[in-house]
């Protein structure tokens, strides 16, 4: 997500508190925010299964060892859903997030589908006209680089890079803060996006757990 903050498209540089500002999420954005926060959701409460459920054997055992951060009732419930035939027979999903190339399309086009701009258009233009190429699927070759499943991830970074350029040194482009070329891509420059996915999903994992005890607290102090 902070691929589309920073695109000048989508939040102007030049406003000083957005507090006192409108703004308008369009669909498309609204579709990639809502599948972050399902995924961020889903690792959530896996983690909190992984260490406080399947250690134990029966359910007294883990109603005494619930998350700190969660309620009596809230972890009462979690214990109950996951114990249900219809939690056993859930599949995992693979809902995985859009590859460099991707995201540059999404924050770089208008509402219409046309490129913000002249340069941008350029770039897609360039991304297109090597995703058509043998090494690629013909589903790759759509204006929306909406096929990322069909195209191997390490081609994809090829193309990337042959098109923007070399990661500048301790960044990688697209990635956002705090993720650098070694740990995406390994020391042989290859990567796999469940890996990548993981570590984005932890750290944001990590900030919605702050956020909400922050909120909680001002909530509790405000009804004082």
């Amino acid at each position: 997500m902070g691929t589309l903050v920073r695109s000048q498209h989508n939040v102007p540089i030049q406003v000083q508190d957005w507090n006192h500002e409108k703004y308008e999420l369009e669909e498309t954005y609204k579709s990639y925010i809502l599948q972050c926060c399902g995924n961020l959701l889903r690792n959530y409460r896996n983690k909190m299964k992984a260490k406080y459920y399947n250690p134990y054997n029966i359910d007294e055992e883990r109603l005494c060892h619930r998350p700190p951060h969660l309620s009596d009732d809230d972890w009462r419930w979690l214990i109950h859903f996951w114990g249900t035939l219809e939690a056993k027979a859930q599949k995992k999903e693979d809902r995985s997030e859009p590859n460099r190339i991707e995201m540059f399309a999404l924050t770089h086009t208008r509402k219409d589908g046309t490129p913000v701009d002249d340069h941008s258009k350029k770039i897609m233009d360039q991304f297109k006209q090597l995703l058509s190429q043998p090494e690629g699927t013909s589903s790759s070759t759509s204006a929306s680089f909406g096929a990322s499943t069909s195209v191997a991830s390490t081609y994809v970074d090829e193309i990337y890079t042959q098109v923007m350029g070399p990661e500048r040194h301790g960044r990688v482009q697209g990635y956002g803060f705090g993720l650098t070329p070694t740990s995406v891509f390994g020391s042989t420059s290859r990567r796999r996006s469940g890996a990548i996915l993981s570590t984005q999903l932890e750290n944001d994992q990590e900030r919605l757990i702050v956020a909400e005890q922050k909120f909680t607290t001002a909530t509790e102090d405000s009804q004082l």
